[in-house]
């Protein structure tokens, strides 16, 4: 295992650093933290990293970099041995998104991926995350800290509920990634001339826990609808007395019958108490 970083680093450092990455030695563990990499360093890194074969965590960290800059969309097979990739405090614009979708659809090895801090916004994130919907590997997926708006919040369903993998999703600190809106909209008639209000339909992650998580529209949908293999992170309330803290402890027992017990008991005492049927209790 190696750590090691400095914003002082020099591309002639980073060149030694590559070289040395590149030699048939057994470090299972890199992580470079601050050191600002420029195009020819990133070539050299890239180069070297494709020549170890026994390098299985990688972490680039703060290092100003485009992502996803050591992906060579040519070669996206020389990474596949990782289990762990943190790219954290670096850049993810679109262009780049699409060979991140391609690795991810290759890699049968990732257990957790980081990408915390990377700018990512929702058109970004549109493009990658459908390819983890049948992902069997990866545990842990961050995305916190992102530009993430409520415009995401059906493709994470999506993911949720064809991915059964999955145990932990962070999305806290989106900060456009709404916890919920009104109730109710009110609007004036003017043929009536009366005030009307009508149901607004949830967004953001009202919506990712109604539709993902938390689905109480039947007592089947509890069960049979719902996600009960993932923790999620955001922050906030839920709509009702609930809050996220509660779902993700509940989706964090290792029980799957004891989830769903908690979760319709949930449902019929504070989300939607009109499920109760004396018939079928």
């Amino acid at each position: 295992r190696l750590a090691i970083g400095h914003p002082s680093f020099t591309p002639e450092g980073l060149a030694l650093i590559a070289r040395f990455l590149g030699k048939k030695i057994s470090l299972t563990s890199f992580s470079l933290v601050s050191a600002p990499i420029d195009k020819d360093s990133q070539k050299l890194l890239a180069h070297s990293l494709k020549k170890n074969k026994s390098l299985s965590e990688l972490a680039l960290l703060s290092n100003g970099l485009k992502l996803p800059a050591i992906l060579d969309k040519n070669d996206l097979s020389s990474l596949s041995r990782l289990t762990s990739l943190d790219l954290s405090h670096n850049s993810l614009p679109k262009s780049g998104a699409g060979i991140l979708a391609e690795f991810l659809g290759t890699n049968n090895t990732l257990v957790s991926l980081v990408l915390s801090k990377c700018r990512i916004g929702t058109k970004s994130a549109e493009v990658f995350l459908p390819v983890l919907n049948g992902n069997t590997t990866l545990l842990t997926l961050d995305l916190s800290r992102n530009f993430l708006n409520n415009d995401i919040a059906p493709t994470i369903v999506a993911l949720l509920k064809s991915n059964a993998t999955l145990s932990l999703l962070d999305l806290r600190e989106n900060k456009a990634l709404k916890a919920k809106g009104r109730r109710w909209e009110y609007r004036y008639n003017h043929e009536l001339r009366q005030h009307e209000q009508t149901p607004v339909q949830p967004k953001g992650r009202e919506l990712i826990i109604e539709r993902a998580l938390f689905d109480t529209s039947s007592l089947d949908a509890i069960a049979s609808s719902s996600n009960h293999t993932c923790a999620l992170k955001m922050g906030g309330k839920v709509l009702g007395t609930s809050d996220e803290g509660l779902l993700r402890k509940i989706q964090s027992l290792e029980n799957e019958g004891l989830k769903i017990r908690l979760k319709v008991v949930l449902a019929l005492t504070e989300k939607n108490k009109g499920l109760f049927d004396v018939q079928r209790f």
